[in-house]
């Protein structure tokens, strides 16, 4: 083993000796526990854009299963195609939990991380919560060339009942 690969190895090791609570909730993204299973969600084929002022469509849904916690450790939401400028406000993107905008994530304007290299978040649901990412298109703005796209990547556990 050469000294890179021991310092992984020796990180790894110190993260894993700090865990008081259940190794899935402090893991920010990293690999999961013995007991998860991993997925991951992804719009086929990517959906285009609503008209103007239409109502928001629905880019990707997860339902955690029953049973299950969930950990989503990566997200990824992209336009795909020409046309569209972050910040601009032609396009809204809101990330939703049982209907709710997740604080931070409830109206986007700019694209979130690559859809082949997703950003790094922790978002812990429960069993039986749907989280959502939207899209939509303001009324007083031109219509969106163009597909929209979202990703996550995480993994469930089983729910601990006493």
């Amino acid at each position: 083993m050469d000294k890179f690969q021991a310092a992984i190895l020796n990180k790894k090791q110190q993260q894993l000796a700090r865990y008081t609570s259940p190794a899935w909730t402090e893991l920010n993204g990293s690999l999961p526990p013995t007991s998860g299973r991993p997925f991951i969600v992804t719009p086929a084929p990517f959906p285009a854009y609503p008209a103007p002022g239409a109502a928001a469509i629905t880019v990707i849904s997860y339902t955690v299963p029953r049973g299950m916690n969930a950990v989503i450790a990566f997200l990824a939401i992209v336009h795909v195609g020409g046309g569209f400028v972050d910040g601009t406000g032609n396009v809204i993107w809101r990330v939703l939990v049982n209907g709710a905008g997740v604080k931070g994530l409830e109206a986007l304007q700019s694209q979130v991380g690559a859809y082949n290299n997703p950003n790094v978040v922790q978002l812990v649901l429960q069993e039986n919560d749907v989280i959502v990412v939207t899209a939509e298109v303001p009324a007083a703005m031109a219509p969106m060339v163009g597909t929209t796209a979202a990703r996550f990547h995480g993994f469930t556990v089983p729910v601990v009942r006493n």
